[in-house]
């Protein structure tokens, strides 16, 4: 969500400037890593031994060396396969992975789930990624399976639980009927894996930068075609090469603004990124659009940014080195927000995808 110079209190640059610092950030990072390999030649040179096992000590360090890193963890598979506990332990099981959420590492796994499976809610999603980290198309065995795709399940394959709302029909005061949640289900869905039978379609899997990369034609369409639907015009520009990839006015005019200078895949992403700042609101709340006190700048290009990743993903689009270090630093902690945007996020992505073509997805649900 960007302002031009004419707009009131521009200029404000977003896509374009976020992802520039990103690119900068992981070039920072390679930069750090080159001189730890440097550091670690001399520590061994000196004679540490946890520096280089090729290089042993030739008299006792003078002091302790530095400790190692701690391996990272190997993710655990959690299995429910008590019936009787089952619901309960899917609500503490989903509070601990939204807890985990505020990594970058975390957060991108997330959002390649939200791209293979963003009609679930939140918390299934996060249930089939502790459950099967490797699904990639899961469905229920009768409606999706035996019926839409004519596939038999595998003899031995075990189910994936996700929750369901238990509906009830009550009546009201007026006599008539209306549905209410009055709990939980635990209802088993199957990986693509688990059967057999005729191929299911995919869409092929597209790599690029900013500089190279063609996105699916109907890419571009169906993302203007929304954004049409709000109100604003799309216009495409060779923007200066110091500013940004792509922006939004808000009143009068009414228009996103997408540079031709970079590949045709990374304009379709910017397109998405604004779209995301459009359908999330964020134009309405342009006011709150810093980065000073109370300022949301960070929350929306964070939400903006991860639903361009999840549409980008739905094409097949692999933007390959792509970073979300800077979650680490945003999230600070705090399980709170990282909940309450994932749930935007993930009902922005719902919104958005939802009113794609289905023929051949990238990821099904």
């Amino acid at each position: 969500m960007c302002r031009a110079t004419t707009d009131p209190g521009g200029p404000r640059r977003c896509s374009g400037d976020t992802r520039l610092a990103y690119s900068h950030s992981a070039h920072s990072v390679e930069v750090l890593e080159e001189a730890e390999s440097v550091l670690q030649a001399a520590l061994a040179d000196a004679g540490y031994p946890a520096a280089a096992a090729a290089h042993p000590p030739a008299a006792p360090p003078a002091e302790p060396p530095l400790a190692a890193a701690p391996a990272a963890a190997t993710p655990t598979t959690v299995s429910f396969a008590d019936k009787t506990t089952r619901v309960e332990d899917f609500r503490r099981e989903i509070d601990a992975a939204i807890a985990n959420l505020n990594t970058a590492e975390q957060w991108q796994d997330w959002l390649q789930y939200a791209a293979q499976f963003h009609s679930y809610s939140l918390g299934n999603q996060l249930l089939i990624r502790m459950q099967r980290p490797d699904a990639t198309f899961v469905g229920g065995m009768k409606k999706v399976w035996n019926k839409k795709f004519n596939r038999s399940l595998i003899a031995g394959c075990k189910a994936i639980w996700v929750r369901a709302p238990k509906i009830e029909k009550r009546k009201k005061d007026d006599g008539t009927e209306e549905e209410v949640v009055t709990g939980w289900l635990g209802v088993p869905v199957y990986d693509v894996s688990d059967t057999t039978g005729p191929p299911v379609p995919q869409r092929p899997e597209i790599t690029y930068t900013r500089e190279t990369g063609v996105a699916p034609p109907e890419m571009h369409a169906e993302l203007e075609k929304q954004i049409n639907a709000h109100g604003y015009t799309v216009e495409r520009v060779e923007l200066p090469e110091d500013g940004p990839e792509a922006y939004t006015q808000d009143k009068p005019t009414k228009k996103v603004v997408v540079s031709t200078r970079h590949s045709d895949a990374h304009a379709a992403v910017c397109l998405a990124h604004e779209l995301a700042h459009i359908q999330m609101g964020h134009m309405e709340r342009h006011h709150d659009y810093h980065s000073g006190p109370d300022g949301q700048r960070p929350t929306m290009e964070v939400e903006a940014e991860s639903v361009a990743y999840v549409i980008a993903r739905h094409y097949g689009l692999n933007p390959g080195g792509s970073s979300f270090a800077y979650i680490n630093g945003w999230a600070k902690g705090d399980p709170k927000k990282v909940q309450q945007t994932a749930e935007r996020v993930n009902k922005a992505c719902n919104k958005i995808i939802g009113q794609f073509p289905q023929a051949a997805p990238a990821a099904m649900t």
